[in-house]
């Protein structure tokens, strides 16, 4: 009874924090340094457990309708996911990055180059997505790739880096 009264309040909580829409499931989602408002989910969305996701109220995330998020998810500040996406477990979506600092301190000033999902795509489990990078509508992303170039609508991209594999029909 207690676990149930707590997820309870703590959607309650969410929804007058986020701007969260209807039918969704958010399971052990952790939302770790988010700002008010800088997070818009659309609905029907599935976001399993120990998914993390950060947001600033400058570099929002958007996760639009019919998108599920597996488990052991990383989203960082800047992302969009468009409509009907997938994302499978252990992927990481890295927007941000730094500017190489002196010989004291290689990481310098923090950057969030904005991820742009487009819609329809499905990305395989364990992959990496970077900064800076948009993946065309329909794409889909084989497991354990990492992308460093964006990449072409309804086209298979997969490795380390990710290359085009071929068109999908």
């Amino acid at each position: 009874i207690i676990t149930k009264l707590y997820n309870k309040v703590r959607i309650i909580i969410l929804r007058l924090k986020y701007d969260i829409g209807k039918k969704y499931t958010l399971s052990g989602v952790v939302f770790w340094d988010c700002d008010q408002n800088s997070i818009k989910i659309g609905n029907s969305v599935n976001i399993l457990r120990n998914t993390e996701i950060c947001s600033k109220s400058n570099f929002p995330v958007i996760i639009g309708s019919n998108v599920f998020v597996n488990q052991r998810c990383l989203i960082r500040p800047n992302v969009i996911i468009e409509n009907n996406v997938s994302i499978g477990p252990n992927v990481s979506l890295m927007s941000d990055s730094h500017e190489i600092g002196s010989s004291e301190k290689r990481a310098g000033k923090q950057s969030f180059k904005q991820i742009k999902i487009g819609e329809g795509v499905w990305i395989g489990a364990s992959s990496t997505i970077l900064g800076g990078i948009e993946i065309g509508n329909g794409a889909v992303i084989a497991a354990g790739s990492v992308v460093t170039k964006s990449c072409e609508s309804n086209c298979l991209y997969a490795g380390v880096p990710a290359k085009k594999i071929t068109i999908l029909r």
